[in-house]
């Protein structure tokens, strides 16, 4: 088989999915999971474990 008969990638294709993963973006989702868990908080629900959602949320914020 030659190389001509391969298929070209485009350049997104090449780029890996460390590459495209920045500091910024994960601040984004940290900051966007944390702002959840706060408004959840503040909600106030009652009831089992009506508080495992928020502190979820806060942990991947921390992760992140």
């Amino acid at each position: 088989m030659t190389g001509d008969n391969q298929q070209k990638r485009t350049p997104q294709e090449e780029i890996s999915e460390e590459d495209r993963t920045t500091s910024l973006g994960l601040f984004n989702f940290a900051e966007a999971f944390w702002r959840v868990a706060h408004i959840l908080a503040k909600a106030e629900v009652e009831g089992g474990h009506a508080d495992s959602p928020v502190r979820t949320l806060y942990y991947h914020a921390i992760e992140l």
